[in-house]
């Protein structure tokens, strides 16, 4: 159970407990159910935080792409279980509109400009992630074309429905690669829970008939990640279950030997690299974080080679950036 809670799968650890009528001590369950009650009331919450937000957007006429979180929670068999987190969305262009929506309506202060690739504030204790780039390559081919997909998905979005109201999200070939790299990221820079993978399978299992494949296929080869996909895709067919066909591409035997060491990285380091850091500090942290990020690059070369080589370096240029601006004390 303190794995489960480190890895943010609690609730669905005891959901497939209970389906499966495992002999689960009464002890046990007595101690968890208030913990799953609570799970339970901050879902509610946070699906009514997210449709309460993306009504105000529309309204001002603000674009607003919603990603991850509850936009995957729903998919899930039974979506109340799932751990919530933030509530991440990118806005189209206008920071200043966000602003002054989120400033004057729901009167949280924002930074005069984004000098990042995300802003976080908090209303009614929810944390909210406001990005104006979901993903920062250390290649510049590789955002100049992340951004022609972006536009693509501001073209052509999706719509997911969270508690009876449509949502609007990425595109599935786009999102399924999103919510990897999203993942993949996170694991090399300072770790990822378990629950990311689990919210991966989750959408490839629900969406994969809407997935193009040859145009996925062509997404990893430009990002040059094809391997680290498979990668971890290994792991959601041999670990947590998903179906081949179900995964968007085919994967061998040489894919699955990674499996041992993805997974021991994921619980070691718990969820967002929580027990790899021992740092309150702020600079600390951060020397932390590239200590980590300088072992995994190396570790993990071979599954994405351009970003992996070009990690470290965007990371330091990124603290220094901060380091002038006052930012990273």
């Amino acid at each position: 159970m303190v794995v489960a809670e480190q890895q943010t799968v609690t609730g669905l650890l005891f959901d497939i407990l209970s389906g499966q009528q495992a002999g689960v001590e009464k002890q046990v369950v007595l101690r968890y159910a208030n913990k799953l009650s609570k799970i339970h009331r901050k879902n509610q919450v946070t699906n009514a935080e997210l449709l309460d937000f993306a009504h105000l957007c529309e309204l001002n006429h603000i674009d607003i792409i919603v990603v991850k979180g509850q936009t995957i929670g729903t998919l899930y068999p039974n979506p109340m279980l799932r751990v919530s987190g933030d509530i991440d969305f990118l806005i189209k262009d206008d920071y200043q509109s966000c602003k002054s929506l989120i400033e004057n309506v729901l009167g949280v202060t924002l930074p005069e400009k984004m000098l990042e690739r995300e802003v976080s504030f908090k209303r009614n204790g929810q944390l909210y992630e406001l990005h104006n780039n979901l993903i920062e390559f250390g290649s510049k081919r590789n955002n100049k074309y992340w951004k022609s997909l972006m536009q693509e998905a501001w073209d052509n979005p999706a719509y997911i429905v969270v508690d009876g109201a449509k949502v609007r999200t990425l595109p599935p070939t786009i999102n399924a690669v999103y919510i990897f790299l999203h993942l993949f990221f996170h694991l090399i820079r300072e770790g990822v829970a378990l629950r990311q993978l689990c919210d991966w399978a989750v959408f490839l299992h629900a969406c994969h008939d809407e997935i193009d494949r040859a145009e996925l296929a062509q997404i990893l080869e430009r990002l040059d990640v094809v391997n680290a996909f498979r990668a971890f895709g290994s792991i959601l067919i041999g670990d947590l279950g998903l179906p081949q066909t179900s995964f968007p591409m085919e994967v061998s035997e040489k894919d699955a030997e990674w499996r041992t060491r993805i997974l021991r990285d994921i619980f070691k380091g718990g969820n967002f690299g929580k027990q790899n850091h021992h740092s309150k500090n702020s600079l600390m942290f951060k020397f932390e974080t590239m200590r980590i990020a300088w072992r995994n690059s190396r570790h993990y070369y071979s599954l994405a080679p351009t970003e992996a080589r070009l990690l470290l370096p965007r990371l330091l240029k990124r603290n220094l950036l901060l380091m002038a601006k006052g930012r990273l004390r």
